[in-house]
């Protein structure tokens, strides 16, 4: 999984639920479409963390940018993304 989740290349459509929801750090609130629309990686990806939640859901916890990701994914015949929130990291 986590080679799939770095590795993302073209595949963010399949990845994220059609229900995904994705909170920035400002609190503004973004749906898969607006998501989509503004995303590009950029930046290198440090501290992943997974936690397995159950079976078929991670929580997954990573830096990038000095900003906390965490995500939560599950897995039907993929893994989806069905949520993401930022929080920027203390100094």
């Amino acid at each position: 999984m986590r080679e799939q989740l770095i590795d993302q290349g073209n595949q963010l459509e399949e990845l994220l639920a059609e229900d995904f929801i994705y909170i920035r750090q400002d609190g503004e609130q973004m749906d898969k479409e607006a998501y989509k629309s503004e995303k590009e990686l950029k930046a290198a990806i440090k501290d992943i963390q997974i936690t397995s939640i159950s079976q078929k859901t991670k929580l997954i916890c990573y830096e990038m940018d000095g900003i906390i990701h965490t995500s939560i994914w599950r897995r039907h015949e993929t893994w989806q993304n069905i949520f993401h929130q930022e929080t920027k990291k203390e100094e």
